[in-house]
C-alpha cells in the first residue's frame, strides 16, 4: 500500500467515524451536558458551602466531565465498529446508536444523582419523584436520606 492510499484511507475512516457520530447526535447527548454542567455547579456551590473547595478537586471535576465525553465517544464508536463490520461482511444490520445511547443513560443517571445529593447536602427542597428516582427517601425525622441497598437473596 502506497503512502497516498494509507492517508487517503485513513481519512476515509476519520469522515467516516465523524459522519456517524454527527448522525448519532441526539437530545440525549443534550441532556447530558446540561446535567454536567448542573452537577459541576451545585459540586462547587456544596464545596464552598462547607468551606471545602479545594481548586485541584475543582479542575479535577473538570477533567472528570470531560472524560464523560470521551465514554460516550467510545461508545459509540463501538457501535460504528460493529456496524462496519457487519457491512465489510455483507450483512445488513445497524445497531441504531444503541451502545452509545446506553452509555449516555447511564451517565444521565449519575449526573442525576449527584445532583441530587449536592441538593440535599445544600438543604433544598427536593421532589419526591426526583428523590425516588435517584434513591432517596424520607427516614421517620422527615430527614432526607439514601435508600439502603436491597440485600440480596442467598440461594
Amino acid at each position: 500500500m502506497t503512502e497516498n492510499a494509507a492517508t487517503k484511507g485513513a481519512m476515509g475512516v476519520i469522515a467516516g467515524v465523524f459522519g456517524y457520530l454527527v448522525g448519532s447526535f441526539n437530545a440525549l447527548l443534550v441532556v447530558l451536558a446540561i446535567l454536567m454542567m448542573v452537577d459541576y455547579v451545585t459540586g462547587v456551590t456544596v464545596a464552598l458551602k462547607n468551606s471545602e473547595f479545594d481548586t485541584g478537586k475543582g479542575i479535577w471535576g473538570a477533567i472528570t466531565k470531560l472524560f464523560y465525553i470521551l465514554i460516550v465517544l467510545v461508545g459509540f464508536l463501538a457501535d460504528y465498529t460493529i456496524m462496519d463490520t457487519a457491512a465489510r461482511a455483507g450483512l445488513d444490520f445497524s445497531t441504531g446508536g444503541l451502545l452509545g445511547i446506553a452509555v449516555t443513560l447511564y451517565l444521565i443517571g449519575n449526573e442525576g444523582l449527584s445532583i441530587t445529593e449536592n441538593w440535599v447536602v445544600l438543604g433544598l427542597p427536593v421532589p419526591p419523584f426526583l428523590r425516588t428516582a435517584f434513591g432517596y427517601m424520607k427516614d421517620q425525622s422527615g430527614k432526607i436520606v439514601k435508600m439502603p441497598e436491597k440485600e440480596s437473596v442467598e440461594q
